[in-house]
This record gives structure tokens, sequence and C-alpha cells, in this order.
């Protein structure tokens, strides 16, 4: 495994924990990295670990993005479940409207993304083929 695959497991892992449940995560990886034969790998775990807390608690706020304001909510339902995706459920929501989406929508949260634009579909199917007919 890489260091950022590590970091990402061991983010997940700590994010809900108390202090002991910490010290223990803390115990119990240190103990696989050697198992394994990966203590080398620490440092650059610890840096990607402190980029990945930077990232994901920078924004303590699910930003929606839609084209219209309506689209908010006749896709509430998909909208909530990307939500749940990214684990998200208890931040406080902003809707923003740019009407350069077309339609749908993009959730942001914790420093990720799921985009169910139309623009970028369109995107997408653009280069798809332009790609594919060269």
């Amino acid at each position: 495994m890489k260091a950022k695959q590590y970091a990402e497991a061991l983010f997940l892992a700590a994010r809900t924990k108390g202090d002991a449940e910490l010290d223990s995560i803390a115990s119990q990886f240190r103990l696989l990295l050697e198992k394994k034969g990966h203590l080398a790998l620490l440092p650059a775990i610890v840096r990607e670990l402190d980029k990945l807390f930077a990232q994901r608690n920078s924004g303590a706020e699910i930003v929606i993005r839609v084209a219209k304001l309506t689209d908010a909510e006749t896709l509430r339902e998909r909208i909530e479940a990307d939500i749940l995706t990214l684990n998200a459920t208890h931040l406080e929501k902003r809707i923003l409207v740019d009407e350069t989406l077309i339609g749908g929508y993009e959730v942001r949260a914790y420093g990720q993304r799921i985009d169910r634009t139309y623009k970028r579909s369109l995107l997408t199917l653009y280069t798809n083929l332009i790609t594919n007919n060269q």
C-alpha cells in the first residue's frame, strides 16, 4: 500500500473516535506497519494525514451547487443520498446557484466532490467523441 492509502484508512478510522480509542488505533496501526514491513512509510503517512485533515476539516459545511434553485428541491432525494455517501449528514447545507451548470447538481463536503451536473456529463461526452474520432 502507498502512504496516501494508509493515511486515508487511518483518517477514516479515527474521524469519530475519542482519545482513548485513538491511542488504541495508533498502536494497532504501528503494529500493522511493522508486521507488513512498511514502518519506513510512517513519515510520509503522517504528511499525507496532515494534508487530509487540512482538506477535510477546513469546510464545516456542505456546499450544493445547482443550476436553478428549483433543482435543489426536485433532486433532493438524490442529493441526500450523495451527502450520505460523503458521510456529511450532520453538516450545515449551503446552496449556490450557478447557471453555467445547465442542470443537475454538485455536492462538496470534507474536500470531496460528487459532480452530477449536466455540464460535466456534456463535457465528458464531448471529450469521448473527440478522442475516439481521431
